[in-house]
């Protein structure tokens, strides 16, 4: 009666460990690499937003709400990219 309780306890740290490497292969990793687009997008529109209302372009400095729209392109992008390359390492 002893194994099997040991056995059973062994099995469930097992399925456990699973279960966090995948949320962490296909949930964890890809959010992170999303904010990390995000971040990206948002520093460059910033900086030209910038750039530009130093060079005159712009009368006023501005961040609207249509600029965190756009960079959520970037958190998509990277998301999707790091989201399939996990899908094809498992594959392989």
């Amino acid at each position: 009666m002893k194994h099997l309780v040991i056995n059973r306890a062994k099995h469930h740290r097992e399925d456990s460990l699973k279960l966090f490497e995948f949320l962490r292969q296909y949930l964890f990793l890809p959010i992170k690499s999303g904010i990390l687009g995000f971040s990206i997008f948002f520093v460059i529109l910033i900086a030209t937003k910038f750039a530009g209302y130093i060079l005159g372009t712009y009368t006023s400095f501005t961040i609207n709400a249509d600029d965190v729209i756009l960079s959520s392109i970037g958190f998509v992008l990277l998301f999707i990219l790091k989201l399939t390359e996990n899908s094809k390492e498992r594959a392989t």
